[in-house]
């Protein structure tokens, strides 16, 4: 059995050199840190709370320096002059939407952070705020209201009154479209016959094949389908013209009719629009009204519904939209993109089962 040292004090103390170091770097350390907070003394700025937090009152009449915060029943007080983060390390933890304006503009005046939280410059005495949760602020983003002015307006109110009428109307006429396609159906079926859906009115054109041997002809279709590169996307009314420019390059796109869901989710997530000769993303309905209000588009909601029923303004609408610029299919491609869909490949008329594809791709 082999013996054990034990260690002597002067093994276990550290050494006077190393402690001296030890202090002075600490304390370089702590007036570095004090140095930097002196230097970036901003403005109170809201923290991020998680969802069902709400701010109850604030008493300080010139700044928002303390409030009170009451989360599932149980009040505690914070200091809002720090940022709190929104990581699970953070002082609260979790995500909070923004904080919506008081009604009155004297009531809470503040800028929006580069973030989206809000600074704020003054408080009156004893006022409330209302926080968004994340479903409330989910919702807002889905909504056809999704960013047209929130201020107390004459003009923004008649815009959203108009927005939400037309969302409602849009909402109607596809479950009545859906109820009358079902009925038809089951009327067939009663009648012992098979129910053939209407043509399709626009589809959705995507390329998949680069630009390598290309004839004159071909390169000119795809110009004029301003299918420039690959994974490219474009919505097209069938006529018969389009129908034989698809057809001679059929080799090189597919293309089929997209569903409402689909249709929506492309052009939420990837659209465009073209302003000035720029593409500008669509992030806001002032953007669409910008660019679209002359025909009466001002909505996204308004755009998806001109599309998916090929309204009288789509050839403005689809002009107006920048090709969409899809991802690479999760999963990639089925063997080689040589055959015709229906010969178990890539390229051609797909039908409905375009849907999966752009799923994949958007």
């Amino acid at each position: 059995m082999s013996s054990t040292t034990v260690p002597s004090k002067q093994d276990i103390l550290v050494p006077e050199t190393l402690l001296k170091k030890r202090k002075s770097t600490e304390k370089s350390r702590e007036e570095k840190k004090n140095a930097a907070l002196e230097a970036r003394k901003v403005r109170p700025i809201l923290p991020f709370l998680p969802s069902r937090s709400r701010l109850v009152r604030h008493h300080d009449e010139q700044s928002m320096s303390t409030a009170t915060w009451e989360r599932n029943g149980v009040r505690a007080g914070g200091i809002i002059d720090g940022r709190y983060g929104r990581g699970g390390g953070s002082k609260w933890g979790g995500s909070l939407g923004r904080a919506r304006r008081a009604t009155t503009p004297q009531l809470c005046k503040g800028t929006e952070d580069r973030d989206g939280s809000v600074i704020a410059n003054h408080v009156t005495h004893h006022t409330t705020m209302t926080i968004w949760t994340n479903d409330e602020r989910s919702l807002l983003d889905t909504s056809s209201d999704t960013s047209l002015d929130l201020g107390g307006g004459a003009a923004s109110r008649s815009k959203r009154q108009v927005a939400f009428k037309r969302a409602e109307q849009y909402v109607n006429e596809y479950k009545k479209a859906e109820r009358e396609e079902i009925r038809l159906k089951r009327a067939a079926k009663a009648a012992g016959d098979f129910y053939v859906p209407a043509e399709p009115k626009v589809y959705f054109v995507m390329r998949i094949k680069g630009i390598n041997n290309l004839a004159p002809k071909t390169k000119k279709i795809m110009r004029l389908l301003r299918l420039l590169q690959i994974n490219n996307g474009v919505f097209v009314r069938v006529t018969k013209a389009t129908s034989q420019m698809l057809l001679m390059v059929e080799p090189y796109i597919t293309y089929g009719e997209l569903s409402l869901s689909a249709a929506r989710s492309v052009i939420y997530k990837r659209g465009a629009l073209k302003i000035n000769g720029q593409r500008i993303p669509i992030t806001s309905n002032q953007v669409v009204e910008q660019a679209l209000g002359k025909y009466g588009i001002l909505t996204i909601e308004d755009i998806v519904h001109e599309i998916v029923t090929c309204g009288p303004a789509f050839k403005q609408v689809s002009n107006a939209l920048w090709p969409f610029k899809l991802s690479n299919a999760l999963g990639g491609y089925r063997t080689r993109k040589f055959k015709t869909f229906i010969e178990g490949g890539e390229t051609g008329k797909r039908e409905h089962f375009i849907n999966d594809l752009v799923r994949a791709s958007n």
